[in-house]
């Protein structure tokens, strides 16, 4: 022992002065990650624990004392403490005037409330009176004032809000038009379920508080901005070639190139949700190169300097003109940092930039520090750099024998060959980096394993970016030539149809549901991604290699290590039958009864899949509403068995399941007729009086009184009554089920 401490102690010292030395050098090569570094120990604690006031002071002084251990002072005040604490501060700011919203005032932080306002659109997918495709559903608008009634005194609020156009509304809107709107302003409503998406906390990270529900909308004139100049510029532009398009290649290309994807086919999103290329259909950090690739080689006849500014310029407006989101401003900020340095002849790091823009946006929109298009955004990127200094390395060694091989003895078709390899094998590398940067966010917000979203995204890349230079030089040309408009709507065409056939053949062996990973395996998942990504000694490789083998079973061990069975039962709230949801992700066993709306049904739908379940084994209706929000079900889950208590509605639902093609092998029944392994309905005066669920070890016996239910887990105890109250808000009862 007396020989163990001092060796220990020398052991320590050694790793500490190591670590202190590497961290010096990064913060010397890398100034902007240090910043990174401050950002996120302060964000992090406010994001982790919002309702722990005291760990939100202490873990980011203890990460302000570790960092001055190993940093000089200088870079500890400059780099780390002082952007850490500007983000910390806008947080602060932005948190404090979304609670001084006037908004907020004039509903008097109500739920719901009737009004009469007057709101400007502001809505980058609006294609005014082109009719190239319909407005959105949801508009954003600045609500400029608003009334509790029509005679009442308007009052300024200036604030964000969600406007939900009514059914039938036709007009073409456009950015800047200014619309009198009569109906309902509701807060989002909050989820339901666990695993459930949260609309309230996504509007809130936008600064966005209410939605306005409009009965009546009025059209009265337009004001001049901007936006609206430039947007008006854009659908002039794409107008003459979208025209030539079919309605359904239109939607696509409108998505693909600019994001406007509210006349998107419902199957074309879930093929691509299914195949992990949903993210063409957002303008990101994809689209900003793939344009800057096209600026670049349109600018070739510049000098160098020239192209250097005129490259970020040039993609300034069209991620403008495409809705300037996150993602798409991240990128833009890393082009122009990059762009701006090569063209003053300054040595730029592209990795550099990336923790540069992450700072600035950190500092500027806080509030969008958790959100998933942004550690979407941030985490591929970052991937993608830590690759691309191996990549080179990786795909060298493949032509290691040939760089023997004298040049004179080479033809020029093999050189030709070997090139096209090589770049066929860095982008293929590419896509797997990608691809490990975001299947764990994947597998953690969606619950979707794509096995095939490496080759699908190989596929895509090359295809998307012709679309780029297809359609503006297209677009160019059809000013100029007449047959240049139909030479062009022809070949975005024949890409969009590729890359339609592509994600829906890929879809069919794709749709792999498998439990919701935690925070943690995620977390550690990623951190040994990215140190196998960086590191390049052949020991370290198999060491990080090996860990991050572990992290991913941890990470996609839902089905080796399945959630527990539950019972729930969603009573209150205005609903005539409780809504029960039985899942046993071990035998892949779910059940769902009267599900009537959508928010009921798409809570249930997102608890299902959060546990691994990609279908539902009996879905019942016992009452005659709810065929819609039935519908919506079969377009996120499949159902075996169908039970509708109304015996008018069974064929003409078999044929609507049949139109939507989702459910050509679900059995549609009657309560009294269903015959089932696992599942058995006792029916008496045409209700159903009783549900018997026998799943192996699980075997459960539901009785409904006008009241109450009773629950009886055979040979677990005695039955347990559920009282049904008739409260305003839902209530969730929750029942684990012993096996």
């Amino acid at each position: 022992m007396k020989r163990f401490f001092p060796a220990f102690l020398r052991f320590c010292t050694a790793g500490f002065s190591r670590l202190k030395k590497n961290a010096a050098e990064f913060s010397r090569k890398t100034p902007c990650g240090v910043m990174a570094l401050g950002v996120i120990c302060v964000l992090l604690p406010q994001f982790l624990f919002p309702d722990r006031i005291l760990l939100q002071s202490i873990l980011p002084a203890l990460f302000l004392l570790l960092a001055g251990a190993l940093l000089p002072l200088f870079d500890t005040v400059w780099k780390f403490a002082l952007p850490g604490l500007l983000a910390g501060t806008s947080l602060f700011f932005r948190q404090e005037m979304l609670q001084r919203d006037p908004l907020r005032d004039f509903a008097g932080d109500r739920e719901q409330i009737g009004i009469v306002a007057v709101v400007r659109a502001e809505d980058s997918s609006l294609f005014g009176k082109t009719a190239l495709l319909p407005d959105p559903e949801r508009v954003r608008c600045t609500l400029l004032s608003g009334a509790y009634s029509s005679s009442g005194k308007m009052q300024e609020l200036g604030s964000k809000v969600i406007l939900r156009l009514p059914k039938g509304f036709s007009r073409g809107l456009a950015c800047g038009d200014i619309l009198q709107v009569s109906g309902r302003l509701k807060k989002p409503s909050r989820p339901l379920l666990p695993g459930s998406f949260d609309y309230r906390a996504y509007l809130q990270k936008q600064g966005i508080s209410y939605v306005l529900y409009a009965d009546e909308v009025r059209h009265c004139g337009r004001k001049f901005t901007f936006s609206g100049a430039l947007l008006d510029l854009r659908n002039a532009f794409a107008g003459k070639v979208f025209s030539l398009l079919p309605e359904r290649n239109r939607s696509f290309a409108a998505a693909l190139l600019f994001g406007c994807s509210q006349n998107v086919e419902r199957t074309t999103k879930e093929d691509l949700i299914r195949t992990g290329t949903i993210h063409i259909l957002t303008v990101s950090g994809l689209h900003i190169g793939f344009f800057a690739a096209f600026i670049a080689l349109c600018c070739m006849v510049f000098p160098f300097r020239t192209r250097m500014f005129l490259i970020p310029f040039l993609t300034f407006f069209y991620a403008w003109m495409s809705g300037l989101n996150m993602p798409a401003l991240r990128a833009l900020l890393m082009l122009g940092a990059c762009c701006f340095a090569r063209g003053c002849f300054l040595d730029s790091s592209a990795k550099n930039s990336l923790f540069f823009a992450f700072v600035l946006l950190m500092c500027l929109y806080p509030m969008q520090f958790a959100d998933a298009g942004m550690l979407y955004s941030f985490l591929t990127t970052f991937s993608l750099l830590l690759a691309s200094e191996n990549i080179p390395l990786w795909g060298r060694s493949m032509n290691e024998r040939s760089f023997f091989v004298p040049a004179n003895a080479v033809s020029g078709r093999e050189r030709l060959l070997r090139k096209g390899k090589y770049t066929l094998f860095r982008v293929f590398a590419g896509c797997c980096a990608a691809w490990g940067g975001s299947c764990a966010l994947t597998l953690h917000y969606q619950g979707i394993a794509a096995p095939f979203s490496v080759m699908v995204n190989f596929l895509f890349v090359p295809l998307v970016w012709l679309c780029f230079p297809v359609f503006f030089l297209g677009s160019i040309l059809a000013r100029l030539l007449p047959f240049a408009g139909k030479c062009t709507a022809f070949l975005l065409k024949l890409l969009t149809d590729l890359l339609l056939f592509i994600s829906n053949f890929a879809a069919r062996k794709s749709d792999l549901v498998l439990p919701r990973p935690g925070v943690v395996p995620t977390v550690l998942f990623l951190f040994f991604l990215f140190l196998l990504l960086g590191e390049k000694t052949r020991r370290n490789v198999v060491l990080f290699a090996v860990a991050g083998l572990l992290s991913t079973v941890l990470c996609f061990s839902g089905k080796l290590f399945p959630p527990d069975p539950e019972l729930l039962v969603l009573a209150g709230g205005g609903r005539e039958k409780p809504c029960i949801i039985v899942s046993v992700p071990e035998y892949d066993y779910a059940f769902l009864m009267d599900a009537a709306d959508f928010e009921t049904a798409s809570a249930a739908g997102d608890f299902l899949r959060s546990r691994g379940h990609g279908k539902i084994d009996t879905l019942v209706s016992s009452t005659g509403k709810g065929i819609s929000s039935l519908r919506y079900l079969f377009r996120t889950l499949k159902a075996e068995n169908l039970i509708l208590a109304e015996r008018s509605q069974r064929r003409n639902f078999a044929s609507s399941l049949r139109e939507l093609g989702e459910g050509g092998n679900t059995l549609v029944s009657g309560p009294e007729e269903f015959r089932d392994a696992f599942t058995g309905v006792t029916v008496s005066a045409k209700k159903i009086r009783e549900i018997r669920i026998t799943c192996f070890r699980v075997r459960l016996r539901l009785a409904f009184f006008p009241d109450r239910i009773t629950l009886l887990q055979e040979g677990k105890g005695s039955p347990r009554e559920i009282m049904l109250p008739h409260a305003r808000e839902t209530i969730v009862f929750s029942f684990p089920l012993a096996l």
